[in-house]
């Protein structure tokens, strides 16, 4: 099971989640420059970076790659792949889903965005069906527990956390207790993760 936390904004965010084990640290194209980018991933070690994209971002993808290595990038699911990227591509599915947005993926990496268990009942077939044939990471947001018992359900291969909770409390990263706490009872539990 990876850990994937998206959205690192800041060395101490960084250096926190890779001493937490963190396997992916990914930034922002939005949120920092391809410098700060730079000099964050400088200072820390150990844990693969990606950066997120929208739509309309993908030549922002060359000016960062041109300043840190990237194992992966995550963009929109109709957005093109740059011709010169050669990590991994995590493309983003928003719930809800339907099935002709997703069955004809094959070989895919998808990051599956979900903010409500509700939202998830409809699709839960389409994507234990997408999620069995492909590499697929599913967002953890800090108020939604449900998206641990949906990682098993799924057999996702990654669980996304999106940094930034903290920032009203500057360097209190007390609030990402519980989402440590819930990966070593799923480490527990699930073989082989």
């Amino acid at each position: 099971m990876d850990i994937i936390i998206a959205g690192i904004a800041t060395l101490d965010e960084a250096r926190y989640f890779s001493a937490m084990g963190a396997d992916w640290l990914g930034f922002n194209a939005s949120g920092l420059s391809a410098d700060e980018m730079k000099t964050i991933a400088e200072w820390v070690v150990g844990p693969k970076f990606f950066v997120e994209v929208v739509e309309g971002q993908e030549e922002l993808l060359f000016e960062i790659s041109n300043k840190l290595q990237l194992h992966g990038i995550c963009i929109p699911i109709a957005a093109s792949i740059p011709a010169f990227h050669e990590g991994l591509v995590v493309r983003v599915v928003e719930i809800p889903v339907h099935e002709r947005d997703v069955m004809h993926l094959n070989e895919t990496s998808l990051l599956i965005k979900v903010s409500s268990t509700e939202e998830v009942t409809h699709a839960l077939d389409v994507l234990a069906q997408v999620c069995s044939k492909n590499t697929c990471w599913i967002e953890y947001d800090i108020q939604q527990e449900d998206a641990f018992l949906l990682f098993k359900q799924l057999s996702c291969d990654g669980i996304v956390l999106r940094a930034g909770a903290s920032k009203d409390q500057s360097d209190d990263f007390s609030v990402y207790d519980s989402f440590f706490e819930n990966i070593e009872r799923l480490r527990e539990t699930s073989p082989g993760n």
